[in-house]
């Protein structure tokens, strides 16, 4: 049952991920377990969602409310005892993050964008119900946090014009590191830490599944990242929880990256202020 399930969340993210995802066969075993699923009408309502209008009727805040509702759908706010007030006030701060930088494409309305999306992706593929409230709580959080303070630069910009940030990290991973670095530091604020609650144990659970899937929006493990994907599906001799972190961490890459199907773009620029030539120069972290 699990490594079915597995497999399904497999093909959804591999064909998500090709660079030639319109040459790519249905699974019709999806397509009909989908059919079958009582989350039909979420989905439906998923594959209309319009990041621009989601943010205009949410008020500019459109990230809050995504996070909100699905922690509250799936009564995470009371597991774990996430003070509202707190939450509230981390959100807020989120926000403001995104938009430090005057980001037109990692900015707030594409977290909130991610996070829907990566949880369509676990609601399509059976996979949220083969994992913990830790483990949901992890991704809803690393979707929500995977871009913020994001400088609209590369990590290979950072690198190259030896940046204080990529000398902090030391060329790795540079803006995934302090995307992470900086929530969670900013979240030693008494009035930020929506994870007082949480005891020693489950804390250094979901800390260490947010790393892992942030880490692994790193557009430099595209690649790697697809070839062990697609090895997987002929080879699932991963123990469950092995499989889990692997599938977590895959999940949340494709979600950020603009593809063909998200419509209309926010950004027409790069991250150097010149005009994109095309829709497929877009893709890029």
């Amino acid at each position: 049952m699990l490594s079915n399930i597995y497999i399904n969340l497999l093909n959804e993210i591999v064909w998500s991920f090709s660079v030639e995802c319109h040459q790519c066969s249905v699974d019709i075993q999806l397509c009909v377990s989908l059919l079958k699923s009582p989350y039909m009408s979420v989905l439906a309502l998923n594959q209309g969602f319009e990041k621009l209008n989601s943010d205009e009727v949410s008020e500019d805040h459109a990230l809050r409310t995504i996070v909100f509702e699905l922690l509250t759908r799936h009564n995470l706010n009371s597991r774990f005892k996430i003070p509202t007030v707190y939450l509230m006030t981390l959100l807020d701060a989120l926000e403001a993050g995104y938009g430090k930088y005057k980001n037109p494409y990692h900015n707030q309305i594409h977290a909130a964008d991610v996070t829907q999306t990566v949880h369509c992706f676990l609601l399509r593929t059976g996979m949220v119900h083969c994992l913990t409230e830790i483990e949901i709580l992890a991704i809803i959080f690393a979707a929500a946090i995977h871009d913020y303070e994001h400088t609209g630069t590369t990590n290979s910009f950072h690198i190259q014009t030896k940046s204080d940030t990529a000398i902090l990290y030391n060329d790795r991973s540079v803006l995934e590191n302090h995307h992470i670095s900086a929530v969670f530091r900013m979240m030693q604020d008494d009035e930020m830490n929506v994870l007082v609650n949480l005891n020693k144990d489950e804390f250094m659970e979901l800390r260490s599944l947010v790393i892992e899937m942030v880490l692994a929006t790193d557009m430099s493990c595209h690649f790697q990242q697809v070839k062990s994907m697609k090895t997987s599906l002929q080879q699932l001799e991963r123990t469950d929880k092995e499989a889990k972190l692997f599938f977590l961490a895959a999940a949340l890459q494709p979600t950020s990256i603009p593809h063909q199907s998200s419509g209309q773009y926010i950004s027409t620029m790069d991250p150097t202020g010149t005009p994109w030539k095309s829709s497929s120069d877009r893709i890029g972290k």
